[in-house]
């Protein structure tokens, strides 16, 4: 068991503050490759798995070889995980901690609000506002972003409970529920009646359904078009979606736990 961060974006975070979301993929960085050449050695459908600096593996079986899994899981079951996501701090001004500190409160918010000169006291989620909350208007305030939230900040502990190598278009419904699909009766897109799946993890009943989350007839649909989008396939590889890649993910389910994760006792 190991602490790890993992970040988050916004909408997930929501997802995961309401109950919607349970699961999230991520692609292993060392991607397999076809070997596009013949050779007396290899054998039809042979496939190259990287392990590491020039080194791989090859194999034709329909799954990755262990060796290669382990270097691209990055969490393993039982790992704590504290979520990383966009939040500016908000330690109260009156506090007496201020009156040791290396800034005065008035010194610290006026010279760039530097998190390491935060008393050691108000370092504490307690005192973040996070912008996942929508509690600000967009655009009137600059973000600290989520890559550089340190660990005191964290509101949002996952106990990782399960762990999966996998294709990301093998994703079931079920499964893309658990990354927070949400069914809607309101919104665009191909399924009838603008009825269906949508990635968008606004309140079900806002009607505010982006053209990026537009609904799906299905969940798993929803969730891949949301994953192609996101990561820009059309742009990268043209609007036929048969050529677009497959890649292989680690799909890992979590429970989670609304408290910083020094504040967590199991």
């Amino acid at each position: 068991m190991a602490d790890k961060p993992i970040p988050f974006s916004g909408p997930m975070v929501r997802a995961m503050l309401d109950g919607r979301k349970t699961q999230t993929r991520r692609a292993a960085k060392a991607q397999p490759v076809a070997i596009p050449y013949r050779h007396p050695i290899l054998r039809e459908g042979d496939v190259e798995w990287p392990i590491g600096p020039g080194l791989s593996i090859v194999s034709n079986k329909p799954n990755p070889p262990d060796a290669w899994a382990q270097k691209n899981i990055r969490y393993s079951i039982g790992d704590r995980l504290w979520v990383k996501e966009a939040f500016i701090p908000d330690p109260p001004s009156d506090d007496p901690s201020w009156n040791d500190n290396v800034a005065t409160y008035v010194e610290w918010s006026g010279c760039g609000s530097r998190l390491k000169d935060i008393p050691a006291k108000l370092r504490d989620s307690d005192y973040c506002i996070f912008a996942a909350d929508g509690l600000i208007e967009p655009g009137t305030i600059r973000w600290v972003s989520g890559m550089f939230m340190p660990r005191w900040a964290s509101r949002l502990t996952l106990i990782v409970t399960d762990v999966r190598i996998m294709r990301m278009q093998d994703i079931t419904d079920a499964d893309a529920i658990a990354e927070g699909a949400t069914y809607r009766l309101e919104c665009r897109g191909d399924a009838l009646e603008d009825i269906g799946w949508s990635m968008d993890w606004g309140p079900i009943d806002s009607g505010k359904v982006l053209d990026i989350d537009h609904c799906l007839s299905t969940a798993g649909g929803a969730f891949l078009n949301y994953f192609h989008t996101l990561n820009k396939f059309p742009k990268k590889y043209g609007d036929d979606p048969s050529m677009w890649p497959n890649p292989w993910v680690a799909a890992y389910t979590f429970r989670v736990i609304k408290s910083n994760i020094d504040r967590v006792t199991s």
